[in-house]
């Protein structure tokens, strides 16, 4: 099974990370993401072409400013409110 999908834009309001670190998170985020959507945990395929405008989430507060760490976050906190 192939899955492909098109991120155009995370907007990150509050994200303890450098700027310089942006590229480990966005890598850490892609690879969890990827994980989460190939383990085929009781989710639904979404219709082809079946964008979403926007997801919005809450992340819990993180004491540390890791980029893999919050890239795993986020790609955890939008695999939960991806539409099933």
């Amino acid at each position: 099974m192939m899955i492909n999908v098109q991120i155009d834009r995370v907007v990150l309001d509050g994200v303890p990370v450098a700027s310089h670190q942006m590229p480990l998170l966005r890598q850490h985020l892609a690879a969890e993401l990827g994980r989460l959507l190939a383990g085929g945990q009781d989710r639904p395929a979404i219709p082809p072409g079946g964008a979403v405008p926007v997801l919005r989430t809450r992340m819990p507060a993180a004491g540390t400013a890791d980029a893999a760490g919050w890239g795993e976050g986020i790609a955890g906190a939008i695999h939960r409110v991806m539409p099933r």
